[in-house]
């Protein structure tokens, strides 16, 4: 199993589950600096980043080790409300495995237009970690 560290990413990228062969890992939940990884692709989401949406996101998770309802509300708010939509809201079975810089989403996949020939429903938002 090829293993890549996503400690001090650059910008906003999903990783979507899959059996790839690479085993994806980054730094979150702030100053707890825990651990997550998963196996899947990279998919580089930048493209989110319209107006400051997910730096928004990002400021509500911070220093967070899991989600709240009321945080996944307010988060499906900002995702909803951006200029082209983003086509993606906070899982809420796995609100207890998000934390701030590991989001886990559904992703409207048909509308995404970023994946071909891959079949998903899920995927954590991750980006680098705020300590």
């Amino acid at each position: 199993m090829i293993r890549v560290s996503l400690f001090g990413l650059q910008g906003y990228c999903l990783i979507v589950p899959a059996p790839s062969g690479v085993i994806y890992s980054n730094q979150v939940a702030g100053y707890q600096t825990n651990q997550a990884e998963l196996e899947g692709i990279l998919v580089p989401v930048d493209c989110w980043n319209q107006a400051g949406t997910l730096e928004r996101v990002d400021r509500l998770m911070l220093d967070k080790d899991r989600l709240t309802v009321a945080d996944a509300d307010e988060i499906d708010a900002l995702l909803s409300a951006a200029e082209f939509g983003i086509p993606a809201r906070v899982d809420r079975d796995r609100l207890a495995d998000s934390s701030e810089s590991w989001l886990w989403l559904v992703v409207d996949q048909e509308a995404l237009l970023l994946v071909e020939g891959l079949e998903f429903t899920a995927a954590v938002l991750t980006t680098e970690n705020s300590d």
